[in-house]
């Protein structure tokens, strides 16, 4: 997914081409051959996650021999550090900030990594991933104060973290929590929301307990899709291509109203901006208002 930032659009593409291009006039201002530069041996999809940019560096989930993760100048591409040999996975990176610290989270093939976005230290690690080659981690971290969810599939399950100074503390672990398989859950008010299951098995749709991983609800046999939290509203985009709104409560799954959107399938992650949601399946980008009229 592209990232806009200081009137630039980045883009890291499924060959690890990395680029910055200029957002009013769609000039390239620089690119990098990660795979390349880097020597990454080719993954199954490529490259997949987005790049983070963050105080005028672009960090990327690289995944390469000579750099695991990397980070590059925001207005002329040069490298400014390099950090691990972790292969890559399909997840995002994102940041939070911790005691006052801000610091760049990254779930590659191996585990957490928890970097100094400036200097590239690896601050904190957390090894979490499947024995199998054929895994995928694809959701990204979640931070909620402090605590960090991991989830994946393929049996390694889902994770929550405390993090403190001196390490991190792990609260819970569970594959028959909220496994992800590649649709990042949701948050609100000490719940999480999301897809648990592989996605050729016929997922569930649950709400979880964060400080205890309690499931306090599930919808079986939901199905595979993504989910966005808009208020306490739960926008849920199905591979049918089916959209289901629901309320974000513990206590049950409510739905306020659901339509067919587009024609399955519908894997990517849509995008919604003042009341528009933007859905695309493998052929077709659609805008719906979701806004009361």
């Amino acid at each position: 997914m592209p990232v806009v930032a200081e009137a630039v659009v980045y883009t890291f593409g499924a060959e690890g081409v990395l680029s910055a291009i200029a957002l009013e006039t769609g000039k390239s201002l620089w690119s990098v051959a990660t795979a390349e530069r880097f020597k990454v041996s080719k993954n199954f999809f490529g490259a997949a996650g987005s790049p983070l940019v963050l105080d005028g560096r672009v960090l990327v989930n690289a995944g390469g021999k000579e750099a695991g993760l990397a980070a590059f100048d925001a207005k002329t591409g040069a490298v400014l550090w390099t950090a691990t040999d972790d292969e890559a996975s399909y997840s995002s990176p994102t940041t939070a900030t911790f005691g006052g610290e801000r610091l760049a989270l990254f779930y590659t093939r191996s585990g957490l990594e928890i970097v100094d976005p400036v200097k590239g230290t690896v601050k904190h690690q957390f090894s979490w991933r499947s024995r199998s080659r054929a895994s995928v981690n694809a959701a990204v971290p979640l931070v909620i104060g402090d605590v960090i969810f991991l989830s994946a599939s393929y049996g390694t399950g889902a994770a929550a973290l405390r993090f403190q100074p001196s390490g991190l503390t792990k609260l819970w672990s569970s594959d028959e929590t909220l496994s992800n398989h590649y649709a990042t859950a949701v948050h609100r008010d000490q719940v999480l929301y999301g897809f648990h299951g592989r996605q050729e098995y016929g997922q569930s749709f649950r709400a979880v307990d964060l400080l205890t991983g309690k499931v306090l609800w599930s919808e079986e046999g939901f199905g595979a899709g993504t989910v966005t939290l808009a208020s306490d509203k739960l926008v849920i985009v199905r591979e049918s291509g089916e959209i289901v709104v629901a309320e974000a409560s513990p206590r049950d799954f409510r739905v306020l109203a659901r339509a067919r959107l587009l024609s399955g399938t519908v894997r990517a992650y849509p995008a919604l901006a003042n009341g528009v949601l933007f859905v695309r399946n493998e052929k077709t980008l659609a805008a719906f208002d979701l806004r009361t009229h």
